[in-house]
């Protein structure tokens, strides 16, 4: 999985490429068990996958983060910023929260699960 940010001017940048997930195929093959899955299932799991690295049982999300854990909004929004300021792009974390998100699941996955 790959995080980017996209700019006014068209160019992309990549903020993570170090994020993924395995699943158990239950005596499927890859492409029989993508072909079970749904889009929303994917949203989820991805999701999940963007949680912060710090975010467990002993340090859990705080209640702003927590709230929006479903929908994607539970980062590191300050690794996601430090990033940024890389690129030369300035911006708080709180500001960064309110930036429009698009989950692209690509032509390749969504070929696949159609199976």
């Amino acid at each position: 999985m790959h995080e980017f940010a996209e700019f006014s001017d068209g160019r992309e940048v990549t903020l993570l490429d170090d994020r993924g997930w395995g699943m158990s195929g239950r005596g499927r093959t890859p492409d029989e068990r993508l072909s079970e899955l749904t889009i929303e299932e994917i949203e989820r799991t991805v999701y999940m996958v963007l949680l912060p690295d710090w975010a467990d049982v002993d340090h859990p999300l705080p209640p702003d983060l927590a709230a929006v854990e479903d929908s994607g909004g539970a980062q590191d929004w300050d690794l996601l910023a430090e990033r940024l300021r890389e690129f030369g792009v300035v911006v708080t974390p709180s500001e960064l929260m309110r930036v429009p998100r698009r989950l692209d699941l690509g032509d390749r996955l969504r070929a696949r699960m159609i199976g």
